[in-house]
């Protein structure tokens, strides 16, 4: 009804604008020109009707409540909606009612909503403000609001003892819900309120928010009928301020709020974050917006205590790149968890997230590693650039060749030596360098084959350095020169390797098993040597000491070849010319203590010249039977002094 005054006013100043402008009409003068024709605009006023109150149904009330006639209604327990006052300039009218606001929990449905008398049963109690909005000729009005109160018992018979100073309700029924009519600062009843200056800037539908349960009751505010800044009420005094989440902005409310959804989207569905640098998840916890808890994808967002803005931008949700640098997205050991690098994980684009087993080249095996990529990668970059910290296989052991495949790392190259099944580079290479190789021998790799497999001459040793240069050497076999050692490793061709030489040593370290060669005295060359001194000569094998004494007869004559080392050498003195005390060559120029043993501290004194002490029988008896422990370590095993003979000399 109040959109009537404003129809008619604009009919009159058209009216008086074109009676203005008639200077050249045919009309009698002082006479008015006939009413215009009506636009072509159609006029719309929606009337809603005034006040209405009802009962609630199956509510007891403690006496007999008063009789409601809501809009002239039968039933006290069913509002009727009246719209037939509502006007149209020309067309028919068509309704549209709604509900605005209704009580906390009701369920409330309008029957008829598209008649001009709908109604319908309140099922709480509390103000309903419905809203209608007719149409005519593709047009449509303003709406207009109507006002519906269900009293229950405690409003019509408040109890004094649960509610002290509770008024009785003020029946508004059948009035007007043009409020202003009588609650007007203009109005003399000082008990009838009207707006005060201090009101927030709305308009006079005082309905939309205010009922005559009270001035303050306002469980509902229509901010469609408010006007300015939502801060000027939203301060946290007036009305719900920003929580103590709410990100930092400056920004007035509704730039991004509505009052219909109080977040206020585009046509698209997103949002202008513009001006948003931060507290992202005040919004997306899951319930305002989408948060980590309603992540859509399939394994769920990964685990992580830093803001959203770490990893996404404003422009896009769908494809974030973590700023790996920050310890709240990275947390060590964790890279590899379910929502990260797991994969199975993708983005909100779809994009797959990098897992270890990715196509088209999945990780290598990592043996008790499962999420901690750090543990090799670094943040900066998933490539590591050819350069591999291998000292972390220490704490997280894993065969070589998981990586060294030739596709995530060079592996064997071409001409490589064969190897057996079971083998690792490990057996042969260190993680230091590959220039340093050296095959364990001892492993089931090498004594599963034959030494020949490799050590033929014909084989070589090739690897990759740090710097990706193919280094060959190669891998020494049976030896070419001198002849000697020809004619040895050919007299024993048959004969393994490792019968003189010892898997994993050096090759000149051969130990030459010598017992077919005879005894000391006594040697028993193979044919294809003349002397011991062939390969004793200080080359092929250990010759003559510096300090030996000079001779020119062959190893053998002295040294046991049973033996493991060259002590115990024995003498065969019988050739030399012994008269009384006196030898030639003389004892001393071998019994120096050097060459051979000599006179001890505790030798008895020399005897005097021309006396015969030692028997010529006696000095044919080989040395070591005559050697004391306690005199000659030397000796082994120790053995007992010869007794005295006959003819030995008395004390």
């Amino acid at each position: 009804m109040r959109q009537k005054p404003i129809a008619l006013a604009v009919m009159l100043f058209v009216a008086v604008s074109l009676a203005g402008c008639s200077g050249g009409s045919s009309s009698p003068a002082g006479a008015l020109p006939p009413p215009p024709t009506p636009s072509a605009a159609t006029i719309l006023s929606a009337d809603a009707g005034g006040v209405c109150e009802t009962l609630l149904k199956g509510a007891a009330y403690t006496s007999t409540p008063p009789a409601l006639a809501c809009n002239h209604g039968a039933d006290p327990y069913t509002a009727y909606l009246d719209g037939s006052k509502s006007t149209s300039s020309g067309g028919a009218l068509s309704y549209a009612w709604s509900f605005v606001s209704k009580p906390p929990g009701s369920s409330a449905v309008l029957a008829n909503s598209t008649a001009a008398n709908p109604t319908f049963a309140p099922d709480k109690a509390g103000p309903y403000a419905v809203q209608l909005v007719v149409r005519a000729n593709g047009a449509s009005s303003p709406r207009a609001v109507a006002l519906v109160v269900a009293l229950d018992d405690a409003t019509l018979n408040p109890n004094p003892a649960t509610n002290p100073g509770a008024a009785p309700y003020n029946f508004h029924g059948g009035l007007s819900s043009d409020c202003t009519q009588c609650h007007s600062l203009a109005n003399a009843d000082p008990t009838i309120q009207g707006k005060p200056s201090t009101h927030v800037a709305t308009s006079n539908a005082c309905q939309t928010c205010h009922s005559p349960l009270g001035f303050n009751v306002t469980s509902f505010v229509d901010h469609s009928e408010v006007f300015g800044n939502c801060s000027a009420c939203h301060d946290g005094v007036i009305a719900t301020g920003k929580s103590e989440n709410h990100l930092v902005t400056t920004q007035e409310c509704s730039d991004c709020h509505t009052t219909s959804s109080f977040v206020k989207l585009n046509a698209d569905g997103t949002f202008d974050h513009t001006g948003i640098t931060g507290g992202c998840s005040a919004c997306h916890n899951g319930t305002v917006a989408v948060g980590t808890v309603s992540d859509s994808s399939p394994t769920g967002h990964p685990d992580v205590s830093v803001e959203c803005n770490a990893c996404h931008t404003t422009a896009t949700f769908a494809t974030p790149f973590p700023d790996h640098s920050d310890p709240k997205v990275v947390v060590p050991g964790t890279c590899g968890q379910a929502g990260c690098h797991d994969g199975r994980s993708t983005m909100g684009n779809g994009a797959a997230i990098t897992g270890k087993n990715s196509a088209p080249n999945p990780h290598p095996s990592t043996g008790n590693v499962t999420q901690a990529c750090d543990v090799c990668h670094t943040t900066t970059s998933y490539n590591m650039g050819g350069v591999f910290d291998h000292g972390v296989l220490a704490r997280h052991p894993i065969v070589c060749s998981s990586c060294h495949d030739g596709l995530n790392a060079t592996g064997k190259i071409q001409g490589h030596i064969a190897t057996a099944p079971a083998s690792d580079c490990g057996d042969c290479h260190n993680t230091s360098t590959f220039v340093g190789g050296f095959v364990d021998h001892a492993s089931s790799a090498v004594t599963s084959v034959s030494c020949t497999t490799c050590h033929d001459g014909a084989h070589t040793w090739s690897f990759v350095d740090s710097a990706g240069t193919t280094n060959t050497i190669p891998i020494q076999g049976t030896p070419t020169t001198p002849q000697v050692l020809v004619a040895l490793h050919a007299a024993v061709a048959a004969q393994s390797c490792g019968s003189c030489h010892a898997a994993g040593g050096s090759f000149a370290l051969a130990t030459v098993d010598h017992s077919g060669f005879g005894a000391v005295g006594n040697i028993t060359l193979p044919p294809q040597y003349a002397s011991c001194s062939q390969c004793h000569d200080g080359t092929v094998a250990t010759g003559q000491s510096t300090g030996h004494l000079a001779t020119t007869q062959d190893c053998g004559a002295c040294h046991d070849p049973h033996r493991g080392d060259w002590f115990g050498a024995g003498f065969d003195h019988s050739g030399l010319a012994i008269v009384g005390n006196a030898s030639t060559p003389a004892c001393v120029s071998c019994h120096d203590g050097s060459s051979a043993p000599g006179k001890s501290v505790t030798h008895v004194p020399l005897p005097t010249a021309g006396r015969t002490v030692w028997s010529a029988m006696a000095l044919r008896t080989p040395v070591s039977q005559c050697r004391l422990s306690t005199t000659l370590p030397r000796a082994s095993p120790p053995v007992a002094p010869v007794a005295m003979t006959a003819k030995h000399m008395t004390a």
